[in-house]
């Protein structure tokens, strides 16, 4: 979840610890950091609302409230003026609360307003492989191998496979050191 766009300090600092936060189980994290990272976001909302609200709509997308991570990230991106950072924020919640339809609105802005960086193609690139938009991909991995000059990840490997490596990682982040043939690939 990097921000782009204008360099927030203390807004980055808690970004980082939530991404952080992003990768565990939500049984793994304690109640007291959700409220020091909630505290520390609303004392931003005096120097800097956009970050505030963008920082809250990440801590809500973790707590699994999407109500209000909508909310929070739709203030955050009002109060910046459509700032870049702020719209992939959102797009970033979007995306881990497996809403791709919306993620792939947000994330065609964050790539119009700058087709040039990779990790705004990439996040297109996702959404439209989640929503099977075949000709959308098509044309959005070609852009890929233009700025990168090599194929994006999910044009070599098949998506399957690229989510069984995403299982297997979670379930070795859960603790299981030796995982079999059928908990990988589901077989």
């Amino acid at each position: 979840m990097s921000p782009i766009g204008k360099p927030k300090t203390k807004e980055s600092k808690l970004i980082k610890e939530l991404n952080i936060l992003v990768e565990k189980e939500k049984e793994d994290i304690d109640e007291f950091t959700m409220k020091r990272l909630k505290s520390e976001a609303e004392k931003l909302k005096g120097k800097d609302a956009a970050a505030a609200f963008s920082v809250l709509g990440m801590i809500a997308c973790i707590e699994e409230d999407i109500e209000s991570m909508h909310s929070h990230h739709k203030n955050a991106i009002t109060h910046s003026n459509e700032d870049i950072g702020d719209l992939y924020q959102y797009v970033v919640s979007l995306m881990n609360c497996k809403l791709y339809q919306e993620a792939y609105v947000y994330a065609l802005k964050v790539y119009e307003k700058d087709p040039t960086k990779l990790d705004n193609l990439n996040m297109l690139i996702s959404s439209t492989c989640e929503l099977n938009l075949k000709e959308e991909f098509e044309e959005f991995t070609s852009k890929w191998f233009d700025l990168a000059q090599t194929p994006h990840i999910l044009t070599i490997y098949s998506k399957d496979l690229l989510l069984s490596v995403v299982r297997a990682k979670d379930q070795m982040r859960k603790g299981t050191k030796y995982l079999s043939y059928e908990e990988v690939y589901g077989g």
